[in-house]
């Protein structure tokens, strides 16, 4: 969304109701720059958000994800600080963990070992 924003702000900008608009290029670039910081900020707290609710699942299916539950739910809680200033130098541990752990939890996707242990935890028997 933010990349279209970029490529559309110079016609946006022309096309207004006051006629053509002479902003600075600056001021349009420093709205983006804050969309964007707003916008990841935002994912980035709710992927984490979304890995303390996974670690609760991970670990009621146990196996091979209950070993990874706890990680998951201390990243999750971790990513929660990107919104302190006074955390900025975790930021790209925080970030590098994250992505070292989407490799895992791909790879173990891929591999299918994570639907094994869901079915084996939620089959019902008919």
């Amino acid at each position: 969304m933010c990349a279209v924003l970029i490529v559309l702000s110079p016609a946006l900008g022309a096309i207004s109701s006051a006629g053509p608009s002479f902003t600075s290029d600056y001021t349009t670039i420093g709205s983006l720059y804050n969309l964007r910081w707003i916008a990841g900020k935002i994912g980035f707290a709710a992927a984490g958000i979304a890995l303390i609710i996974a670690a609760r699942y991970q670990w009621r299916v146990g196996g091979t994800l209950r070993k990874i539950a706890p990680a998951s739910a201390i990243l999750g809680v971790a990513m929660q600080f990107i919104w302190l200033d006074s955390t900025t130098i975790l930021h790209p541990i925080i970030g590098t963990v994250f992505f070292l752990w989407l490799l895992v939890i791909g790879t173990m996707l891929t591999t299918g070992r994570v639907e094994r242990h869901f079915i084996d935890a939620y089959r019902t028997n008919d």
